[in-house]
């Protein structure tokens, strides 16, 4: 079993652009995991969008970390931090970028 988080701003479906939206992968149970650079996937991605014209700037992994704190039948909570690299081709930006002090604390959907 696995978490998938998206976690962006909100937006209107289908007709606007959200600014930010950070999504990484990990098992679904408590605890730390570590995901190192290009050791994971492409499952940790930071999606900046452009007001111009609204397509956007990529960042992969670089060194994350995230630690889920709690899960209840509804709800999953924790923290996350961690490095991200801009992707090649994916627009003008800083090279890199820090993420620090993230939270979460979210309603869990199953999918299965």
């Amino acid at each position: 079993e696995k978490f998938s988080f998206f976690l962006g701003d909100a937006y209107q479906e289908n007709t606007e652009t959200f600014a930010h939206s950070l999504r990484f992968t990990i098992p679904g149970k408590t605890g730390m995991v570590i995901l190192k650079p290009d050791d994971d996937n492409g499952s940790v991605e930071l999606f900046l969008g452009n007001d111009k014209d609204d397509k956007y700037v990529l960042y992969g992994n670089e060194g994350f970390s995230i630690t889920v704190t709690n899960i209840s039948a509804t709800r999953v909570s924790g923290t996350f931090s961690g490095q991200l690299k801009l992707v090649d081709g994916t627009g003008a930006g800083k090279s890199e970028l820090t993420v620090t002090d993230g939270k979460f604390d979210i309603p869990i959907r199953n999918t299965k």
